[in-house]
């Protein structure tokens, strides 16, 4: 009997008995069934296997396949190992496989789904086979060097229903986070598997309830198909208009009062996987802290109604003053996005965020890593478009760039980043003095619209020819610096030195970089106040003493210095004993307010995540300038990272972190909420005790004027304010061919 025929047999059997008779499909995996379905720019190396019809895959776990002939040549790949797995089509389970096994050169190990390891020999080929299954997918992996294993005769046979049906269903908490007056919070997605051979099913409502702290917090409930497997994003505004949308509108629903909703559409479903989300209206008049949920109870398909069993994943969304994803995977084509630092302009306009750009890679530095800038108008509820200011020809050099950290100068109103670049390829632990990481700091004189080119201080620092000619590397710590009250900017930073500058009798301490003349030129301040950590962070305490925070394994260490540095209170390796730990993780360390500017109280803080693995970040208050904490307050209960933070001049504090969200890679998401929020209403500012925030004295000379994104090797003469001179300045630094010069 043909497929289409007994297809048409199964349909009648089906609707005649109430259920659809099993099918059994046998497929071979080789070049004349099927083809590679995702290969490598080129094409010459695949990590995907599909199926004639596209309904069976084998995937690698890199792009580790090639065609020999008609069959698969599988290599372990550059870590001498790798994993490949067979993935049954939507609603079939695989019932048996069998496949020869030959290696190419060198003998391999394959193991088939933690059995017993075989040795595949270039002598013989072996037999690998497995009957009276009911798996949806099964994987063996090759070890062994990555000369190839050939894999022929490989039959799978699988069985389950031919005709489309709602086979799997599953229902994730899409955000934690919201914020007041946000519409079309993706709050809760359901991934509906369609098995199946043929047909369509029909979608034609959803059920559920919205549990909130108080129901008149939600305005409306939708449902939306998402293109892709991305978090949704809904911009009817055309905010950002940069961004693309990646929902249709399934239907508006009708929410009851006790917090039930219906949605009543219509849409065909492929066999294949689908994306429906919940989302949520928040009301302009929610209350801060509150927080929303969503449930999905049932499934209306084909006019049968179809229970949802786990509709109810773990997680509420905390309602914030604000709440944004500042960058998200796949923005501008780039898969992972990195390291967050933020910063409020001078005159309080402007929130400035800079971030890595790994494109698809997530690999750290030496491998090529760009900065890109972003602002926001609106206490950080829209973004900019994201502009790279670092990591190309015209911005620092074509080579890695990142790590940035911001400080904005409060005398001048410029913005000032730093961050860590590999122009020699060397990373922070292949870095030498003669091919150092390079120190870099990139400005801006309009609040962060517009930025120089980055300009190297490696020489002034450390490495080959500088005063500090041991060190070998090091980066200062990402998302902010410090303007010390009488001017002067601190970016603490981490090296690598020896005694002679080699790799014998290695430490890794922390120091202080300094500038009095607006980030013009800097040194080295002090000694060691700390051995054995990373990612320093630093404030200054009201009397002057300057504060670090490290991270180190685990948990934070901290030391005091009341002469920047050139002699320390307490041992290098002093821990906190309060607050956040149980994480190696970037946060911040940094003042709130000050009673020195009028403020009722002192208050620092400390961000980051308080968990033994990256998540829960968290914010921690202490009123004693950061000798101890109280208890951590959650910000993000699920996957979350480096954390960076800023003051408001409504004395709100926004935080820029990395969150993991249902796609790979993190979402950049800021959020912004009280001090009332943060102590758990123990302190707020009022009408009768308001914020008053660090004083800035900004002063513009008449005549200046920016110069957008400088192309610094024009052979032109710069001052570094951003003025084209003609002739190079009598007694000043100025800026050539992209160098700092002194005549």
């Amino acid at each position: 009997m043909k497929k289409k025929a007994l297809l048409t047999f199964l349909t009648l059997l089906g609707l005649l008995t109430g259920a659809y008779a099993q099918e059994t499909v046998t497929y071979t995996i080789d070049k004349q069934n099927g083809k590679f379905t995702a290969t490598n720019a080129s094409g010459t190396w695949a990590s995907v296997w599909t199926s004639a019809n596209g309904q069976l895959t084998l995937r690698s776990n890199a792009n580790n396949m090639q065609w020999n002939g008609n069959n698969i040549d599988a290599r372990s790949g550059t870590a001498k190992k790798a994993t490949y797995t067979v993935t049954a089509p939507s609603g079939y389970e695989i019932e048996s496989y069998t496949f020869q096994a030959k290696a190419l050169s060198n003998n391999q190990t394959l193991t088939v789904d933690g059995g017993s390891a075989k040795t595949i020999t270039s002598s013989a080929a072996t037999r690998i086979s497995a009957d009276g299954l009911a798996v949806s997918s099964f994987s063996f992996v090759i070890t062994g060097d990555n000369t190839g294993t050939l894999l022929s005769e490989f039959i799978v046979t699988v069985k389950g229903d031919p005709i489309a049906h709602l086979s799997v269903t599953k229902v994730e908490q899409g955000k934690v986070t919201t914020g007041i007056g946000n519409t079309d919070v993706a709050i809760l997605r359901s991934t509906l598997t369609i098995g199946g051979l043929s047909g369509v099913v029909n979608l034609k409502g959803v059920t559920g309830k919205i549990n909130a702290s108080n129901l008149k917090d939600v305005k409306a409930v939708r449902a939306y198909f998402a293109t892709n497997a991305q978090e949704l994003f809904i911009d009817k505004e055309n905010l950002m208009k940069w961004r693309e949308n990646n929902g249709t509108l399934f239907a508006e629903g009708n929410l009851a009062e006790d917090g039930t909703y219906t949605i009543t559409g219509n849409k065909s479903l492929t066999i294949g996987t689908h994306y429906l989300w919940i989302a949520l209206d928040i009301a302009e008049t929610a209350q801060e802290g509150n927080t929303v949920d969503a449930t999905i109870t049932s499934y209306t398909i084909d006019d049968k109604e179809k229970a949802e069993a786990n509709g109810n994943p773990a997680n509420v969304a905390t309602i914030f003053l604000t709440e944004s994803s500042v960058l998200m995977p796949m923005d501008k084509g780039s898969l992972y996005y990195r390291i967050p630092a933020i910063c409020t302009s001078a005159d309080g306009k402007r929130l400035i965020a800079l971030t890595d750009d790994r494109k698809n890679h997530n690999a750290d530095l030496p491998t090529h890593c760009y900065v890109v800038a972003q602002y926001s108008e609106d206490n950080g509820r829209t973004w900019s478009d994201p502009v790279t200011v670092a990591g190309t020809a015209k911005t620092g050099g074509d080579y890695g760039h990142g790590d940035a950290s911001l400080i904005t100068n409060r005398q001048n109103g410029d913005i000032i980043g730093i961050m860590t670049s590999s122009p020699h390829g060397t990373g922070f632990f292949s870095s030498t003095p003669d091919k150092p990481q390079a120190w870099k700091t990139i400005v801006s004189h309009d609040g962060g619209l517009t930025w120089e080119a980055p300009i190297d201080h490696t020489k002034e620092l450390y490495a080959a020819g500088s005063p500090h000619p041991n060190w070998m590397a090091g980066f200062s710590g990402s998302g902010a610096g410090l303007q010390k009250r009488d001017g002067t900017l601190v970016s603490p930073f981490v090296n690598r030195e020896s005694p002679d500058g080699s790799n014998n009798n290695v430490t890794q301490n922390y120091y202080s970089f300094m500038s009095k003349d607006g980030g013009l030129t800097w040194y080295v301040s002090g000694k060691s106040g700390t051995t054995a950590a990373d990612e320093p962070k630093i404030l200054e305490r009201n009397n002057g003493d300057l504060a670090i925070s490290v991270r180190a394994s685990g948990y934070n260490y901290y030391n005091v210095t009341s002469d920047d540095g050139m002699t320390w209170k307490k041992a290098p390796q002093t821990r906190f004993t309060t607050g956040i730990n149980g994480n190696a993780c970037d946060g911040e360390y940094m003042y709130w307010c000050s009673k020195l500017d009028g403020n009722p109280w002192n208050i620092v803080f400390q961000t980051g995540p308080n968990n033994p693995s990256r998540q829960n970040v968290s914010i921690a208050l202490s009123t004693n300038e950061g000798v101890t904490f109280a208890t951590p307050k959650t910000i993000c209960p699920r996957g979350s990272a480096y954390s960076a933070a800023t003051v408001l001049p409504d004395g709100t504090l926004g935080v820029y972190y990395e969150e993991e969200g249902l796609f790979g890679g993190y979402t950049m998401r800021f959020v912004r909420f009280s001090l009332r929020w943060a102590s758990n209403g123990k302190y707020s500012f009022t009408d009768d005790q308001p914020f008053h925030p660090v004083s800035a004295n900004i002063t513009t000379p008449d005549g200046m004027h920016n110069v957008t994104m400088l192309d610094l090797r024009d052979n032109a003469i710069y001052d570094t304010a951003g003025r084209k001179y003609p002739v190079a300045p009598k007694n000043s630094i100025y800026i050539q061919n992209g160098k700092k010069k002194l005549d």
